[in-house]
């Protein structure tokens, strides 16, 4: 997997008429150059580590994207299903997943139009309970609302989610995600040990009974290789949310099936169940995603703060400190 990698992200303008025609944005955190590597210097490997020891209670956030240099053009926004209508982003899809309280989840999307025009709003409609609505931001030509708090009813309430504009561009003043739930959603990021799916590890025949059996109901998961989404341009840009019993039933060859999701996220989702089954605690419903990119170098997946807590740490007189990267996301 070691290689060279003169720039790792891709500018979707150049891909599509000559590269890959019809490739779209991957979710988070970009284009990928094919045998790009995480080796091809002794600070990438050592970071790794750095983390792990030195900031076991790192938690990683969404911080803004440093300017980039020319040559490493800054990552798309992974907005549209298609920018020239109103719909929600393409991360969102029925079955899905949404953070439970304490937190407000989010919804968004583009609204087919540039700027601020178009009034968005949206309404939440339980399958027992009465609905509300919020308003939405509008700018840019996206929108985005924050929903109520709202607890896991652990599939004993389904929610759907309507956003509806008037003055957006498209065929449709509304448009909805069905089956929603709330529980903890988990996004699983990095490199090819987190790649690997179950098509190439043991293990899987056993979780898939189990799975059968219904022993992890609680589960739904964007399932698929993650590698695959955008760049084959038979593939979206990302795989639609699945209850994991509805995962486990497509077919292995098929790029949404679950025997395509990384092992390490669902071997996660397994273990946390277990542990609160065991505990004799309510099992939480759990939203699994990942977006993991075999060859890709570690600083994509970290921050600059993060990284700059391992100079001067891991580096000796062999291998000297480097001034931070500034093209990380």
């Amino acid at each position: 997997m070691c290689g060279d990698c003169p720039a790792r992200w891709l500018d979707p303008s150049s891909l599509k008429p000559v590269i890959l025609p019809g490739a779209e944005p991957y979710f988070p955190p970009g284009f990928q150059l094919p045998m790009c590597s995480s080796c091809d210097a002794v600070s990438n490997e050592c970071m790794v580590g750095c983390v792990m020891a030195f900031n076991p209670g790192y938690a990683p956030g969404p911080p803004p994207l440093p300017p980039a240099p020319p040559d490493v053009p800054v990552p798309p926004a992974p907005w549209p299903n298609a920018v020239s209508a109103f719909n929600f982003s393409v991360v969102f899809t029925d079955h899905i997943v949404l953070q439970q309280a304490p937190a407000m989840a989010a919804v968004y999307g583009p609204t087919g139009i540039d700027g601020s025009g178009g009034v968005v709003y949206v309404t939440v409609t339980p399958s027992s309970g009465s609905p509300y609505t919020v308003p939405a931001a509008v700018a840019d030509g996206r929108w985005k609302a924050f929903l109520k708090p709202t607890a896991d009813t652990h599939g004993a309430t389904t929610f759907t989610v309507t956003a509806n504009c008037n003055g957006c561009a498209g065929n449709a003043s509304a448009v909805s995600i069905v089956d929603v739930v709330f529980g903890d959603v988990w996004y699983a990021a990095g490199q090819s040990n987190m790649v690997k799916n179950f098509l190439v590890t043991y293990g899987g025949a056993d979780s898939m009974a189990a799975i059968v059996s219904g022993a992890y109901d609680n589960i739904r998961l964007m399932s698929g290789n993650s590698e695959s989404a955008g760049l084959d341009p038979k593939v979206p840009p990302t795989h639609p949310w699945h209850r994991a019993r509805d995962a486990a039933a497509i077919p292995a060859s098929d790029p949404d099936s679950w025997w395509q999701t990384s092992a390490v996220l669902w071997h996660f989702g397994e273990a946390l169940s277990d542990q609160h089954k065991a505990a004799g605690k309510p099992v939480p419903t759990l939203g699994l995603l990942s977006t993991a990119i075999g060859g890709s170098q570690i600083e994509e997946w970290i921050t600059d703060e993060a990284a700059s807590k391992c100079f001067g740490v891991c580096f000796d007189a062999k291998h000297p400190k480097t001034p931070p990267r500034k093209n990380k996301p």
